[in-house]
């Protein structure tokens, strides 16, 4: 069951209530609600009463506290709320089977995870210190948080030891610091996929896990800092992974960050997503390359470059540098809003400084651009390609009105 509904008085309000509690009464398993207006519309108590209840996703909803707590089949939990009760958080999340929690808030104090269960079948809410040898693993597998306070504490107590089934974490905009991400990796023993997506408090990250095979970081952008008092603080400064059996790795972050590998999977699928800035200058070029030599580890990179406003390159600088030869990469892809008609001079400054970074078997361009665009981008990369040792084998190109992807493919 799906609700979207806007609250503009009392009177729609108290139909909504009705409809959720027809709902409740018919033994609803699935309801998905979400309000928008001048008044604030909250959960009502009946809601709990839902003993048949398995999904609910709530969005600009206020959580109070209500003392009746019967959603015992409750297994997949969505709030992006208004406003939260934390202790009638905390119940939920100590009285419900979840196996996939998802939080999008920004003003939470301290809640406890997981739900935990004494042997002897009495509730139990557990911090990370507490042993775990008398209590029941929680049947939680993924978690989602999002903070919508990105200078917050981060409000989790964390109990690892109960959380032998978790496999997903997914951490955005959250000041989770360098400790805290360590114990989660190692001490998850089933983790297997981790995200961290502009937590701006991170500094020196280091992963050590044996179960995980997915991992994701983004640091934050320059955007989010201007925010920040001590902004010249929050800036990441080296990730360290000591994770053998990695098979996925997507790294979005600034080409000064320091990447020390000790351990991956020789399978291991690399993608590598720098921050492009507005101005391109030759040190960028310079430590993109060096990057992707040292780390030895990416086989496809991806560029978005709808900020990249101005190149300040001199065609004989790059050449005058000796950093050895250009990084092999399986795929190139370029993304691109803007029309690049505009600005042909530095497109070739750009491909220029690229192709001396980096060659890849496979280019592709997806760009909103105009047909005559599209034949000027042809026309540069097949230019730009004739000094390389694999011939051209193909120029692909699909394209739905003014949005188009070009894939040059290499023998």
């Amino acid at each position: 069951m799906y609700l979207e509904v806007p609250i503009v008085d009392e009177h729609l309000e108290n139909l909504v209530d009705r409809w959720i509690k027809i709902a409740v009464l018919n033994q609803i398993e699935e309801l998905e609600i979400c309000s928008y207006g001048e008044i604030d519309c909250m959960l009502p108590e009946f809601l709990f009463c839902a003993k048949s209840l398995k999904v609910l996703k709530c969005r600009n909803i206020e959580l109070p506290y209500y003392e009746i707590m019967e959603l015992v089949s409750l297994t997949h939990l969505t709030l992006e709320p208004m406003s939260v009760d934390e202790d009638m958080l905390q119940r939920i999340i100590s009285s419900c089977p979840l196996v996939e929690l998802d939080i999008t808030h920004g003003y939470l104090n301290e809640v406890s995870l997981p739900w935990t269960r004494k042997v002897d079948g009495r509730v139990g809410r557990c911090g990370s210190g507490t042993p775990g040898s008398n209590l029941e693993a929680s049947p939680l597998q993924k978690f989602v948080f999002c903070s919508l306070g990105v200078n917050l504490p981060w409000p989790w107590n964390v109990n690892v030891t109960a959380l032998k089934n978790l496999k997903t974490v997914e951490i955005s905009c959250a000041a989770i610091t360098d400790d805290i991400v360590y114990e989660l990796a190692y001490g998850l023993i089933g983790l297997e996929k981790l995200v961290l997506n502009s937590c701006v408090r991170l500094k020196y990250v280091k992963i050590s896990s044996v179960s995980l095979k997915d991992f994701q970081i983004q640091d934050s952008p320059d955007f989010l800092n201007v925010e920040f008092p001590d902004a010249d603080d929050l800036e990441l400064i080296e990730v360290t992974l000591d994770t053998p059996n990695l098979l996925e790795f997507s790294y979005n972050c600034k080409v000064e960050t320091s990447l020390s590998i000790i351990r991956v999977s020789d399978r291991c699928n690399a993608q590598f997503s720098p921050f492009m800035f507005y101005v391109i200058t030759t040190d960028w070029f310079i430590e993109l390359k060096q990057f992707l030599i040292d780390t030895k580890l990416f086989k496809s990179l991806e560029m978005d470059l709808c900020h990249a406003h101005q190149i300040e390159v001199e065609e004989d600088q790059l050449s005058n540098v000796n950093t050895g030869p250009p990084y092999k990469l399986s795929e190139l892809k370029l993304l691109e809003t803007r029309d690049w008609s505009s600005i042909e001079s530095s497109l070739v400054t750009f491909l220029d400084g690229l192709f001396w970074c980096c060659h890849p078997d496979v280019l592709s361009i997806t760009t909103i651009l105009q047909n005559s665009a599209a034949k000027l981008i042809m026309s540069i990369l097949g230019k730009k390609v004739e000094c390389w040792k694999d011939p051209l084998k193909s120029i692909e190109v699909e394209g739905i009105e003014s949005c188009f992807s070009i894939t040059f493919i290499f023998i």
